[in-house]
């Protein structure tokens, strides 16, 4: 049986991180190990998690940090330390089916894949739309690029050395398209079972009255990205495309709410 980590980076979510937990430790699928990834954050949330890891030590194992280091950072820990044969991330304020890894892991025992991704459903207030693509989409991979509703082999994680270089904020981003650019082995599954809650407090939807710097790091980010990868970008109209695209949203999302 394939073993699973699941990456949990928390911070700040002690609204939500029981649930969060309670999801994984619901799975019908049994051979996972969690890895909470302790971000340094204020409330009471690391405090749940070491009650829960207190009675499940052997399903459940905290990375300590000195200082908070956000979500990229975070997952990067996860990755170090993760012993399974895929890797899965999910967000701390967000839960999962029961079914969840188990149908992730049936795909990877029938196509052995590198990457299989499938869809999501959103939880605003406990309202549920289920946003399935139906999978028609030419280069879909490249246009969903959340980092959660995925597995990952971590053998190829490892051995193209594709981690989240730290970025803090829309990590996902840049991390996809690097692990794009390795052409990974990709099964999609028509299978929604990671809900995703619309947290008003996260650092990408809060209420900040000027969003400018948001803007700055993620053109910050691009160009190092474009120095890394400049060859890679330079014979790809897809990722030319990407990139463009993923600046003009950033700009007219983050832009008008700048003061």
């Amino acid at each position: 049986m394939y073993k699973v980590s699941v990456i949990i980076p928390v911070y700040n979510v002690e609204k939500y991180i029981e649930a969060c937990l309670d999801s994984v430790l619901s799975q019908s699928y049994h051979n996972y190990e969690i890895i909470c990834v302790d971000d340094c954050g204020q409330d009471k949330s690391m405090d749940i998690v070491r009650a829960k890891q207190s009675c499940l030590p052997d399903k459940i194992r905290i990375i300590e940090s000195e200082e908070n280091v956000g979500l990229g950072g975070a997952r990067d820990k996860g990755i170090k330390y993760a012993s399974g044969d895929y890797i899965t991330f999910l967000d701390s304020d967000d839960y999962i089916r029961e079914d969840y890894i188990e149908t992730y892991i049936r795909e990877a025992k029938k196509e052995n894949a590198d990457v299989i991704y499938g869809s999501y459903i959103r939880d605003i207030n406990g309202k549920k739309v289920d946003c399935r693509s139906d999978g028609k989409e030419e280069l879909s991979e490249w246009i969903d690029v959340s980092a959660c509703t995925k597995f990952y082999k971590r053998e190829f994680l490892l051995k193209n050395n594709l981690d989240f270089r730290g970025i803090r904020i829309y990590e996902d981003e840049l991390f996809m398209y690097k692990l794009l650019l390795k052409s990974p082995v990709i099964s999609r599954i028509d299978y929604s079972g990671y809900y995703y809650i619309l947290n008003t407090e996260s650092i990408t939807k809060g209420k900040i009255t000027d969003r400018s710097n948001l803007f700055l790091e993620y053109v910050e980010n691009i160009r190092r990205f474009v120095l890394e990868y400049s060859r890679e970008i330079e014979q790809s109209d897809i990722l030319k495309y990407c990139l463009a695209s993923g600046l003009t949203a950033n700009l007219l999302y983050n832009g008008q709410k700048s003061g």
